[in-house]
């Protein structure tokens, strides 16, 4: 994104490589990226990260998943280990691994949402996530791709 932003990108062919809803990266792909140069942004929701509240549209569907393989003992336990949390993140972004977006909050369809839950949606979450992590962050996603 750096690279897109400064212009050194410009007359060149570019890739963005982008992880969206704050899920955990496994370590093999992470090493990967690090080893060839390659640094993805990281778009994050703070309802995972800063509360350790799952993301409804994962729930929906993990939950139904969970449920038809009847192992839904420790399921909320289990979905909460899958997110990213602050030291996750402060350890990547001090390796200099990943850069930091924001995501909204809770990634919910803000088609759907009356302006001032959408300003909450994007703008406390981005300002969470900035105290959180002790970073700038330049970034947003839109959840679902956009406002559609």
């Amino acid at each position: 994104m750096q690279q897109l932003e400064s212009g050194i990108a410009k007359n060149t062919r570019s890739l963005s490589i982008t992880f969206d809803d704050s899920l955990q990266l496994p370590d093999q792909v992470m090493e990967l990226f690090k080893s060839n140069s390659i640094k993805p942004t990281l778009f994050l929701n703070s309802n995972p990260v800063i509360r350790q509240i799952p993301l409804d549209n994962h729930m929906k569907y993990l939950r139904r998943i969970f449920s038809t393989l009847k192992i839904e003992q420790h399921f909320e336990k289990w979905v909460k280990s899958q997110y990213l949390n602050v030291d996750d993140i402060r350890r990547l972004t001090a390796d200099g691994v990943v850069e930091i977006g924001s995501h909204t909050a809770s990634h919910s369809r803000l088609n759907h949402t009356r302006a001032k839950d959408m300003e909450t949606e994007i703008t406390v979450a981005h300002e969470e996530l900035e105290q959180h992590l002790q970073l700038d962050i330049n970034y947003f996603a839109f959840p679902f791709g956009g406002l559609r």
